[in-house]
């Protein structure tokens, strides 16, 4: 208010007050009354989620109660078909126990969920860990209610071991009497996030309503819209308001809480301020938001905002007429005054001024007057004093003027040796520093300041060590100072080694050689300090302990070959898994561990061949990865994973080898008991099918064998009138002159439909044999798909294989699906196994059928729509390659990766163990050596393509 006279600035004092009284009583109603607004608003949003939580927390509990229950009861099931299994002396009951316990156990709830089995006396019948079998639970609260129900739903806290909290888990049991056999299905529920029909939930979430258009909606925790009463379902995650804020990602953050927001929805013409409360269902991964709009929300407060904004520029003006009326009577006299002020700053000393009041104002005008008098005989006296002193100025500016020319051109040598000095020492590779004797840095090179320090050198100058805590922890820097002090008494150099954390936040180690200076003049001196960094010797001398520590000490068989494959260095665990001594091992070559010819440990895989073409590698000096037979110290042979790698030598010669081991034995002997598991599978799921492709041709071979029985009574019964009237037609020639035998022939043969037998007797015949060649066919081809392998691998004709397959699995694609083959007629035969290769041509069928099956039903597709499943075959690069494409699902790229992983599916309970493509990729690749490749897109389909070699590997 500086630029103001005193009448604006009295006119501003009178009104700024009047606001400022006037604004904070307003905006304090206004701030009460929006609380209150906010207040109500979001405890009707907040009561509007939780209602919507509840809802669906019902909801999910019906769902959880029910899968689970669906699966004890199928696993009841189970029970009671190997339990009649027993009663009809097919089996023992022990082997029925086992039978069923090996199914349930099959049996996958959800992604970690299982079955098991205890008795009433909470005895571990059936459990995944074999080590808990037989143990009493009974002093977990929730097996005593298992023993106690026996049938029903629970739930309860589970905390696995190593896990920190525990989880909720609910189960559903059914009790089988004649084993007491309590059966339960148990799971996280957090794992049944799939079961919630979310359409069931949306006339709930959306008949909430906030104001005039607020409403509810949720969405999952990855940002996926679910129910939205304008929008259709979709991924939101990154919805931006008019601002650009990704406020999606803000709710998915907090997971709950309270949030403002604009948005515009569908037919909007602009952006809406809304505020959200929201909530997260951790069980389905849920957020659930109910939201209002502020325009809606605060219309009240607008319209008193309004009232009170007139009615203050009301009573602005009123107070700013009274004001300036008031101070008119004071500003006149203060401006005349101020004009007379201004024309004695001006230079005009001999101005005055006329008093024309009795007040302060008059008082004002008097001390002027008196000002000016004074001011005017001051001016007289300074203009004299002012002359002799200029002259006096004059003479000392010249000879100051003179010695700083001297100066200068001292100050401008100095500078340049400085300069010098300081180039010279960057120019030092090494970090390098001075201090005086106090301890303080006098300076530095750039290598110690940038590297050392993370300093410019400016700052280094005149600060301690200690003023660089990360470099110089306060113990450290004490006892560098005090190091400093006893290097300074007694002179000379001193070396040694420390570990300094580096501005970069990495730990060098450095050599630091110390030396006392001293100066030109009395009191310069101090310490010169040079830093050779050793951390890349360290380091390398610690990598080499490490990796000694780690071969010493790893799991699996390491051996370290020269150039002529005598063993040199063998780690402990070779010892463990060969039983041979590390001291008998070395100096021994390496044919030395190789078994006699045909020996094995009879598994799964063949590894007989792999020693000789280990040994060949290693006289080679190639890598060498595969299977070989070895002898153990005992001399007793076993199945081992070889990987074999050369070492080279400066000059690219190979020196040495190193050799891994694995024992491989046991998991060969699983593999194949795994195999013949999934082939028992196989067989139940195409039972049925095969049941049903027999029953229709016998069926229409029994009626037409039915027919020509008929047919036959009827030829016979004919016949036999007919021998009667020829025999009449003998002894009586009157019935043959009267026309009656014919007319008696012609009813004869009407009656017995002889005309109707002759026409379809050729028919029935030829369908008779088109039934019997179909039903030969089918078990033909059921006899070659599941013919036992021999020991070695045979010529195999894959097309044939190819049609006996798409014949036994008729039953699986004849409902969905049309099996189109493009089959090469001159391929040639592969070296292989003939049952493994049907088994992986069923699996890829199967899956095939269940893939368009999937798509039809999830399109909605009508009865009579089928997919295409295409069955090639060709020759290719020396290898036979056979594609199995469908039109169905198609395999998502987050799953892609992990079809081949054991026990991976994704099918429903029941209809899949994840064990098909495993088995199948491990018959191609590790048993046959050739490839399984898979192309999916999903909603297009999928193409499986298998690669085998023509001659063994």
């Amino acid at each position: 208010m500086t630029g103001f006279g005193i009448r604006g600035k009295l006119l501003a004092s009178y009104m700024l007050v009047f606001l400022v009284l006037l604004l904070c009583g307003g905006a304090g109603a206004y701030v009460y009354a929006r609380r209150a607004v906010e207040q109500a608003v979001e405890e009707r949003l907040h009561a509007a989620t939780q209602s919507i939580l509840g809802t669906v927390r019902v909801g999910a509990d019906l769902a959880v109660r029910n899968y689970l229950r669906a699966a004890s009861e199928k696993a009841r099931d189970v029970v009671v078909l190997e339990y009649e299994r027993y009663r009809s002396g097919a089996i023992t009951e022990a082997q029925a126990k086992a039978n069923a316990a090996a199914i349930l156990l099959r049996m996958g709830i959800g992604r970690s969920g299982y079955i098991y089995c205890l008795t009433s006396n909470a005895i571990l019948a059936v459990h995944p860990v074999a080590s808990l079998l037989g143990r009493d639970l009974s002093e977990f609260a929730f097996v005593r209610d298992q023993s106690r129900l026996r049938e029903g739903f629970l739930q309860y806290e589970w905390r696995n071991p190593g896990e920190t909290h525990a989880r909720p888990k609910a189960l559903h049991m059914t009790w089988f009497q004649p084993w007491d056999w309590i059966i339960s299905a148990s799971a996280y529920r957090e794992e049944f996030r799939n079961l919630l029909d979310v359409g069931m939930l949306r006339e709930a979430v959306l008949s909430h309503r906030v104001g005039e258009t607020g409403y509810a909606y949720i969405m999952t925790g990855g940002g996926e819209l679910l129910v939205h009463p304008l929008m259709e379902p979709g991924d939101i995650a990154d919805s931006r308001d008019d601002t650009g804020r990704r406020f999606i990602r803000e709710m998915l953050q907090k997971r709950s809480g309270r949030i403002v927001y604009s948005w515009r929805n569908p037919g909007e013409a602009g952006y809406r301020e809304k505020i959200v409360v929201y909530a997260y269902l951790a069980d389905y991964d849920w957020i659930v938001a109910a939201s209002g709009y502020t325009d809606e929300i605060y219309a009240p407060l607008e319209h008193m905002r309004r009232l009170a904004v007139l009615w203050l520029l009301a009573a602005t003006g009123v107070v700013a007429l009274a004001s300036l009326y008031a101070s008119a009577g004071i500003t006149g006299p203060l401006r005349r005054l101020t004009e007379r002020v201004r024309a004695g700053a001006g230079g005009d000393l001999s101005v005055r001024v006329v008093p024309e009041t009795h007040d302060e104002i008059g008082d004002l005008a008097n001390y002027f007057n008196r000002l000016m008098g004074n001011l005017e005989g001051h001016s007289l006296r300074m203009g004299q004093l002012v002359e002799a002193r200029t002259a006096e100025l004059t003479r000392l500016n010249a000879d100051y003027l003179n010695e700083l020319e001297r100066r200068s051109a001292t100050e401008e040598e100095a500078r340049s040796r400085l300069a010098f000095l300081r180039a010279l020492m960057n120019a030092i590779p090494s970090p390098l520093y001075y201090r005086d004797f106090t301890g303080r840095f006098v300076d530095c090179n750039d290598s110690f300041a940038r590297m050392v320090l993370g300093s410019a050198r400016e700052d280094v100058r005149g600060r301690p060590p200690g003023d660089f805590p990360d470099v110089y922890p306060p113990d450290m820097a004490a006892a560098v100072l005090r190091d400093d002090d006893e290097l300074r008494q007694r002179g000379g150099t001193r070396s040694s080694e420390l570990p300094i954390r580096c501005a970069d936040g990495v730990v060098r180690y450095f050599g630091v050689v110390k030396s006392v200076f001293a100066g030109a003049l009395a009191g310069e001196g101090g310490i010169i300090g040079v830093f050779i960094d050793l951390t890349a010797r360290r380091r390398a001398e610690e990598a080499r302990r490490l990796l000694e520590q780690a071969v010493e000490n790893s799991a699996g068989a390491m051996l370290i070959l020269d150039g002529d494959g005598s063993i040199r260095y063998a780690n402990p665990a070779f010892a463990v898994i060969t039983g041979w001594p590390r001291a008998d091992a070395l100096d021994r070559r390496l044919a030395d561990l190789g078994a006699a010819a045909g020996a094995g440990s009879g598994g799964y895989g063949e590894g007989g061949a792999g020693f000789a073409a280990l040994l060949s590698a290693r006289e080679r000096g190639e890598a060498w990865n595969g299977r070989a037979v070895l002898r153990r110290g005992d001399g007793t042979p076993f199945d081992a994973e070889c990987r074999l790698a050369p070492l080279r030598d400066g000059a690219g010669v190979v020196a040495h080898f190193v050799c891994t081991i694995e024992d491989v034995s046991e998991r060969l002997l699983l593999q194949a008991q795994l195999l013949q598991a999934q082939k028992l599978e196989s067989i139940g799921q195409l039972a049925s099918g095969i049941a049903h492709e027999i029953n229709t041709p016998i069926q229409f071979v029994g009626d037409n064998a039915r027919f020509l029985d008929t047919a036959a009574t009827a030829l016979d019964a004919a016949i036999a009138g007919y021998d009667a009237l020829l025999r009449r037609a003998a002894s009586g020639p009157e019935c043959a002159a009267g026309g009656i035998l014919l007319d008696e022939a012609a009813r004869l043969r009407e009656q017995h439909d002889v005309d109707f037998v002759l026409a379809e007797l050729p028919s029935a015949v030829r369908q008779v044999q088109e039934g019997v060649e179909r039903v030969s066919g089918i078990v033909r081809a059921l006899r070659e798909f599941s013919h036992p392998d021999a020991g070695g691998k045979t010529p195999v004709d894959i097309n044939a294989g190819l049609a006996n397959t798409v014949t036994v699995c008729r039953n699986e694609w004849k409902y969905v699906a049309d099996v189109r083959m493009d089959l090469a007629p001159d391929l040639p035969m592969v070296q292989g196994h003939a049952g493994d290769l049907n088994q992986v041509f069923m699996n890829l069928l199967v899956n095939a059928a269940h893939a368009v099956g999937d798509r039809l039903r999830d399109q909605g597709a009508e009865p009579d729509e089928r997919g295409v499943i295409t069955v090639s075959s060709r020759m290719a690069d020396g290898a036979v390659v056979v594609a199995v494409r469908d039109d169905g699902t198609g395999i998502a790229p987050d799953v892609l990766p992990r079809i081949f992983d054991p026990f991976f599916t994704t099918k429903e309970v029941g209809r899949g163990t994840g064990q098909g493509l495993a088995i199948a990729r491990d018959l191609v690749v590790n048993k046959h050596g050739g490839r399984l490749e898979v192309d999916s897109e999903p909603g297009r389909g999928t193409l499986f393509t298998v690669h085998l070699p023509v001659e063994a590997p």
